[in-house]
């Protein structure tokens, strides 16, 4: 008999970690900003971490910029509530 409360404490504990770990996945995928990346043919005085505005409202920020010969990549993450056509 004194195995059971371990046994039922382990179980508990399992859950918890189980259910912990549902709402960590969900919190990174559901809720995390979109992740896009977008070309430009010019680019200049911007860098990693400035934000990204639509109409002069922040909806994400930029994330990396990669040169790609006479073209700049950017990725960008923005906020996962923000429509994008």
């Amino acid at each position: 008999m004194k195995r059971r409360p371990f046994v039922v404490g382990a179980a508990i504990a399992l859950v918890a970690l189980l259910v912990a770990g549902a709402i960590f996945l969900v919190r990174q995928t559901a809720l995390a900003p979109k992740k896009i990346t977008a070309v430009f043919t010019t680019a200049s005085s911007i860098y990693p971490g400035d934000e990204v505005k639509v109409a002069g409202v922040t909806v994400g920020t930029i994330a990396a910029i990669e040169p790609l010969g006479t073209q700049t990549r950017f990725s960008l993450r923005i906020d996962r509530d923000v429509p994008i056509p």
